[in-house]
């Protein structure tokens, strides 16, 4: 009987030691709140795309079409600056990616080399020339536009497109893409 005593004696002292509180739960320990936050953006959309043209071009000439003031030089007539339109959030900052130079072809076996020239900002006269995937533009309103020029020079890359190049109409496909810039 003894022997049971001491057994439940020590139960006892377990269980009355396992009871009390830990150092942690004491009021010695720390926490902190923290605070989780989003922002959130509007989808981007691009609106009124306007596909850009050189026009009617001169042999033996170096076609240039400024973006920014819609000025051609070597360009006999018909061309127009191209360009879009992209909303999102307003106050936010997007950055625009395009590929450095486009080939334009006849579809025959002829090519031309195109190098785009892009310019964006809120109005046309007051934009910004921009560098693929480096120069931000800011969504004034939640708004913005790009204006597309460039210039077209020959397949072997010289400034001039020869007099020997085969008359025709050429064209290519300039991807001009757009995300937030973070």
């Amino acid at each position: 009987m003894l022997r049971n005593l001491g057994y439940i004696a020590i139960v006892a002292l377990i269980a009355l030691l396992c009871s009390q509180p830990t150092l942690a739960q004491t009021g010695l320990g720390a926490n902190q709140n923290l605070t989780a936050s989003a922002v959130v953006y509007l989808p981007l959309s691009i609106t009124s795309p306007v596909n850009f043209t050189f026009g009617n071009i001169m042999l033996g000439g170096n076609p240039v079409v400024n973006p920014q003031t819609g000025v051609a030089t070597s360009v006999i007539s018909g061309s127009s600056v191209g360009g879009l339109k992209v909303a999102g959030s307003s106050g936010s900052q997007v950055l625009f990616t395009w590929t450095s130079q486009i080939a334009l072809s006849d579809g025959a076996s002829h090519t031309m080399k195109y190098t785009p020239t892009v310019y964006g900002g809120a109005t046309q006269g007051a934009s910004v020339q921009l560098t693929s995937a480096t120069t931000a533009v800011t969504l004034t309103g939640g708004n913005c536009q790009v204006w597309v020029g460039g210039k077209l020079f020959a397949s072997d890359g010289t400034s001039v497109v020869p007099t020997s190049q085969a008359s025709g109409t050429y064209s290519g496909t300039l991807n001009l893409a757009v995300d937030y810039y973070q």
